[in-house]
C-alpha cells in the first residue's frame, strides 16, 4: 500500500475546504438547498478565482511555520502579523477574511503587545479565528506528547493570541484532540466517544455550552439544527457533524459548504480532519490543480513533517 502523508492531506485538505467555500460566504442555507455546490468555482462572494483559500488558510500555514523550529508563541504572532500586514502565506499576496476579534488582536501585536494573551476575553468576541488556524499544533503536540496539562496550557496560549476567551480555547481543545486521535488510527466513532470521556473537567456554564459535544451525540441532530456562522461553538458542532454524518473526504466539505453562512470556515475545519482521516483521493483532479499555492503548501507539509519525523498512514 501507498504511504500517506497525513501532514498534506490534512493542510491540502484544509486548504481545499477552504477554497470550496470562498464563493459562498455568508450565502443562505435556504438557498444552497435549492441549488447546492458540487464544484470548484471562483468569483461570487469575493471575487476570487477557484482555488482561493483565505484567512483560514493563510494563519493556519503561518501556525505550521512558525512550529519548523519548535514552539515559540512570540514567533507565532509575528507570522499572523506578517500575514495580515504583508501578505506572508497568502494565497495572492494580499491577506483577506480575518473578522474583527483577529484584527484588534493583530493591531495590539503590531503595538508591541505580547502574543500571549493578545487576544480578547470579551464573551462577544468568540468568533472562530483561532479554531480555524490550529490544526498543526495537533501534529506537533502528539510528537512532542506533553503531560494533559501543559497540553491545555499550549493551547489556551496559541487561541489566545487572537482569542483569549475560555470558549475559544475549549473548542481549540476539543477540536485538537480531536486530530490527535484521528492521527493515531481511531474510527471517527471512536475518536468521538474518546475525547467526549476525556475532555477536561470545566464548570457548569462551559459544560452547558459545549453540551451537544460533550454529552451527546451531535450526529442524531437533523441539519435545521445544526447552525454554521461564525461563533466558535457553531462552528466546531458544524465541522464535527460535517464529519461524522459523512463517509468521505469530498461529501464532507461539500456538505460543510452547503450548510452556507462562513462556509469557507467551516469547510476549512471540516476539511482538515476529513483529509487526516480519509486522505484526499476522491479529490477530483481539477479541484486539487486549481489550488493556490499548491506547491507551497505541500513543501510547508513536508518540511514540517521531517521536522518532527515521518507522520505517515
Amino acid at each position: 500500500m501507498k504511504r500517506r502523508n497525513k501532514v498534506r492531506d490534512a493542510f491540502l485538505g484544509l486548504a481545499i475546504g477552504d477554497a470550496l467555500g470562498v464563493p459562498f460566504e455568508l450565502a443562505k442555507r435556504e438557498d444552497l438547498q435549492k441549488d447546492p455546490v458540487t464544484d470548484m468555482v471562483g468569483h461570487l462572494a469575493h471575487d476570487k478565482p477557484p482555488g482561493t483559500w483565505s484567512d483560514d488558510g493563510s494563519m493556519t500555514f503561518c501556525t505550521a511555520e512558525s512550529l519548523l523550529d519548535g514552539f515559540d508563541i512570540e514567533r507565532m504572532g509575528k507570522s499572523y502579523l506578517a500575514w495580515f500586514d504583508e501578505g506572508h502565506w497568502s494565497a495572492d499576496g494580499k491577506a483577506f477574511g480575518s473578522g474583527g476579534t483577529t484584527r484588534a488582536a493583530l493591531k495590539k501585536l503590531r503595538e508591541g503587545h505580547p502574543a500571549e494573551g493578545a487576544g480578547s476575553i470579551d464573551p462577544e468576541s468568540n468568533g472562530n479565528g483561532s479554531l480555524m488556524r490550529i490544526l498543526p499544533l495537533a501534529f506537533y503536540l502528539d510528537r512532542i506528547k506533553p503531560s494533559d496539562s501543559q497540553m491545555i496550557r499550549t493551547i489556551s496560549q496559541v487561541s489566545s493570541i487572537t482569542h483569549g476567551h475560555e470558549r475559544a480555547k475549549c473548542a481549540c481543545y476539543y477540536y485538537v484532540k480531536f486530530a490527535m486521535h484521528l492521527l493515531q488510527g481511531y474510527n471517527k466513532q471512536q475518536v468521538y466517544d474518546i475525547v467526549k470521556s476525556q475532555f477536561p473537567s470545566i464548570s457548569h456554564e462551559l459544560e452547558c455550552v459545549f453540551q451537544r459535544l460533550i454529552n451527546h451525540n451531535i450526529a442524531d441532530l437533523p441539519s435545521s439544527e445544526i447552525r454554521s456562522d461564525s461563533y466558535v461553538v457553531h462552528s466546531l458542532e458544524a465541522a464535527i457533524w460535517c464529519l461524522m454524518t459523512s463517509n468521505s473526504y469530498k461529501e464532507t466539505v461539500l456538505k460543510a459548504v452547503n450548510l452556507g453562512g462562513d462556509s469557507d470556515s467551516t469547510a476549512a475545519i471540516a476539511g482538515g480532519l476529513a483529509g487526516i482521516l480519509y486522505g484526499l483521493d476522491d479529490v477530483p483532479d481539477h479541484w486539487m490543480d486549481s489550488i493556490a499555492r499548491k506547491d507551497d503548501i505541500e513543501e510547508l507539509a513536508n518540511d514540517f513533517t521531517y521536522a518532527f519525523l515521518n507522520w505517515y498512514a
